[in-house]
């Protein structure tokens, strides 16, 4: 019988995968501020690894930075690394040495989107060449990176009710 609800969240899990990685990548559904999207998939990944087992986590961080990869039109593989091993990282965190909360979510938060997007930066446009650097940055680097963490708790909250509704059903 558990595995049945194991199974059922993970389902809806990667259904919220897909349908966030669809919001993402739609022209004008998110609202561009500033030069930057949010890249709504990494916190959606954090959060789940927040609640499920590490090896559970990994696959979900895979398969979010493969779907950020994939809808970025990149080099695919960056974002599919770094969120496979945040997700190990964050489930390890919140399952054997802090609990899971909202302040939690938004210190994990808050470290790891701007690691992510500022090694996002320096591998695919400083160590490339391109000017401007600071510019770009600013522009449209850090409004992506503040944006990003600004929909970390509506995304924590859907994952948090998901979690916690399905365990009580088992």
């Amino acid at each position: 019988m558990e595995q049945r609800f194991k199974i059922l969240r993970y389902i809806l899990y990667g259904i919220e995968l897909l349908v966030l990685f669809v919001l993402q990548g739609t022209p004008n559904l998110v609202p561009e501020l500033y030069g930057g999207r949010p890249n709504l998939l990494l916190p959606a990944v954090l959060t789940i690894a927040m609640f499920e087992p590490k090896l559970p986590a990994l696959f979900f961080g895979a398969a979010g930075g493969l779907l950020t990869d994939i809808g970025g039109g990149e080099v695919i593989g960056f974002f599919a690394i770094i969120a496979t091993v945040l997700c190990y990282f964050t489930s390890y965190l919140t399952s054997d040495i802090i609990r899971t909360s909202l302040l939690t979510a938004m210190l994990i938060t808050l470290i790891a989107v701007p690691v992510t997007l500022g090694l996002h930066f320096l591998f695919f446009y400083v160590f490339k060449g391109y000017g401007e650097i600071v510019y770009f940055f600013v522009n449209h680097y850090l409004s992506r990176i503040l944006y990003t963490i600004a929909a970390m708790p509506i995304i924590y909250f859907i994952n948090r009710n998901l979690a916690i509704r399905i365990a009580s059903i088992e």
